[in-house]
């Protein structure tokens, strides 16, 4: 059978199996239906303005207000051919009918009313999530709320983003997405006055994710610094908290006694670790500090969590591959990948299939919209069922086969992970 025809039945396959979705960011409905009221508010949460940024767009136009298209149509024609661009064209093209390119004012416009009406409906996140998705649940990391119980547990279940008690020596600071701690010991109703009352504070965050359904905790400090860590003693962390301007150095010694404490606790809760590697959604940040091979005494010396390594590492993705093929204890997930390039994926998965076992590999949509979560799903239905084709034509999986991997990595897989 010709490569074409088995990538038509693995997609039609596809489209009809449940997915276990790893990884979003996606927005409370109601913070959607308060927000989303055109291409441009939907542009402001979606990968595809870091390309119009990277083109040269003012980033304060994303910060500032509410614009349009005679703010966006300059830098469009940059972003267009972009992976970021063709994953969120096709979910609008898929959800509303509607091309959304080549770009005019009046199919902005339209797009734009078409957006608004379907946020504004109570049933959008139904229709897109469980209809059109057949999302069975989503990992959902709320970074702008660790521990916080604001979704809706019909579709999500929660991560626990641990980057701000990394902050911990300064509890008054806000960390990069704008979460402050003492802020959050308010809120809960806890001391935050001592060393000791951080860490029982952080005891209380896993408590919360776990009291919650959450089912992983997440660590995304590559936003801030590299991947190798060293143990600090509990002494010297303590000297350091709350101490007035720290040094480089003692912040990062502070920093890595924190990254211990959250193995202590994955442990005591028995929760997989997901770690942000490889490339960041951000328009300034060192590439150098995310990749995973810094990661390999840590995953040697704790082979009784399991690590979920985001984003394949790309472009480390090689490093990543290679460490989920050596190390029991070592998980690879996908999401992402197809976003950022369709190409690069269809080259990575090739090999990654040949490398890593297959009980291994996951995918998450990792979207801030359920229209960009959409998009990131029929992208990776179209790389993955490309590459599984290639391979039966090629003689070296069956058609069965095909769909066992494709089933295990939309779904099995992840369930055998979080749902033990």
């Amino acid at each position: 059978m010709k490569r074409e025809a088995v990538q038509t039945l693995l997609l039609d396959a596809a489209k009809g199996m449940s997915v276990f979705n790893t990884h979003e960011h996606i927005i409370p409905q109601r913070e959607a239906q308060r927000t989303i009221r055109d291409l441009w508010s939907l542009f402001r949460i979606c990968y595809v303005r870091l390309d119009m940024i990277s083109a040269g767009m003012s980033p304060s136009l994303w910060e500032e207000g509410d614009y349009g298209w005679e703010e966006a149509s300059p830098y469009l024609p940059a972003a267009a051919h972009t992976g970021y661009y063709r994953m969120l064209q096709g979910a609008l093209e898929d959800l509303f009918g509607i091309a959304p390119g080549p770009w005019t004012k009046s199919n902005w416009e339209e797009l734009s009313a078409a957006i608004a009406r379907a946020n504004a409906a109570p049933d959008w996140y139904e229709v897109v999530l469980k209809e059109k998705a057949n999302y069975e649940l989503s990992i959902l990391d709320q970074y702008w709320s660790p521990g916080g119980d604001d979704f809706d547990p019909r579709y999500f279940r929660p991560t626990l983003r641990v980057d701000v008690f990394f902050n911990g020596y300064d509890v008054q600071a806000l960390d990069r997405n704008g979460n402050c701690l003492a802020a959050m010991a308010s809120e809960w109703g806890v001391p935050l006055e001592s060393f000791d009352d951080l860490l029982a504070m952080f005891d209380l965050a896993f408590q919360r994710t776990v009291d919650q359904g959450g089912l992983c905790a997440k660590l995304a400090m590559a936003y801030e610094r590299d991947l190798t860590f060293n143990p600090v003693s509990r002494k010297r962390a303590a000297a350091i908290f709350g101490k007035v301007n720290p040094s480089p150095q003692e912040i990062r010694e502070f920093q890595d006694f924190m990254l211990y404490e959250t193995l202590a606790r994955c442990q005591r809760f028995r929760l997989p670790l997901q770690i942000h590697t490889g490339m960041l959604a951000r328009n300034q940040h060192s590439l150098a500090h995310t990749n995973p091979v810094q990661l390999n005494q840590l995953f040697l010396d704790y082979p009784d969590i399991k690590f979920i390594l985001f984003h394949t590492g790309y472009p480390y993705w090689r490093e990543g591959a290679i460490l989920a093929k050596m190390l029991p204890n070592v998980y690879y997930d996908l999401c992402w990948l197809p976003v950022i390039s369709p190409a690069a994926a269809d080259r990575a998965f090739d090999e990654i299939l040949d490398l890593v076992p297959a009980n291994k590999l996951m995918w998450g949509g990792d979207g801030h919209s359920v229209e960009e979560s959409y998009g990131a799903l029929l992208a990776m239905r179209k790389v993955l069922t490309k590459v599984l084709a290639r391979k039966v034509a090629a003689g070296e999986l069956s058609f069965p086969s095909a769909l066992e991997l494709m089933q295990g990595i939309l779904s099995l897989n992840a369930r055998r992970l979080f749902l033990k």
